[in-house]
């Protein structure tokens, strides 16, 4: 995992952590650790991880429907391939 991205995860495991408690269950924390889980999966592999900052910049600059649907699609294939990875 890119450690630039640390911050946000620890951030997001004390609002998780917290929720959970809140909840009194463990379904908020599983998600989590199967979000990070997946894109630790994805940082794992240069190429993948490349092809996901690619195709989630063409959704910012998609200047037509068609192209911004097709770059989505493709971010969205290969996140679940991740989590499809770690969730075995």
């Amino acid at each position: 995992m890119a450690p630039s991205k640390l911050p946000l995860m620890e951030s997001e495991r004390d609002e998780v952590l917290t929720l959970a408690a809140e909840m009194q269950s463990v379904g908020p924390v599983n998600g989590f650790l199967l979000r990070w889980a997946a894109l630790v999966e994805i940082e794992r592999h240069p190429l993948t991880a490349r092809r996901l900052r690619e195709a989630e910049e063409r959704v910012r600059v998609a200047s037509d429907e068609e192209t911004m649907r097709t770059a989505a699609r493709e971010a969205a294939d290969i996140k679940a391939a991740a989590r499809r990875a770690v969730d075995q």
